[in-house]
């Protein structure tokens, strides 16, 4: 009897613990944000420094072209995004450029020995 007790006893403490503790919720996934496709003329560091030069112009005379503050507002965007991205890919050519000298110096080490 004492041990038909215990076993009762088990199983109410385990019905009890699954009906107090809820399972645990499921993380919602953050929809990922497609990535921003870079134009055919922006792959070009200079070219793409000339048309942002070029977008500074419309903006300074939007009113002249017969633009709209639309115009200018997103333009006044892209700028600020651009101008981030000017800097970050001439640090990223200059390091392609440091890497290339470093594989040809250790190319021209090893033919010499």
């Amino acid at each position: 009897m004492i041990q038909k007790i215990k076993v009762n006893y088990y199983i109410i403490i385990n019905i009890i613990i699954e009906k107090a503790a809820p399972p645990p919720k499921k993380k919602k996934k953050k929809k990922k944000e497609p990535p921003f496709i870079v134009p055919d003329w922006a792959k070009d560091l200079n070219v793409l420094i000339e048309k942002v030069n070029n977008m500074k112009k419309y903006v300074g005379i939007y009113k002249d072209l017969g633009l709209d503050e639309e115009f200018k507002n997103k333009a006044k965007e892209q700028l600020v995004r651009f101008g981030k991205e000017v800097p970050f890919r001439k640090e990223e050519e200059e390091t392609l450029r440091k890497l290339e000298e470093e594989r040809a110096a250790k190319k021209a080490k090893k033919k010499k020995k």
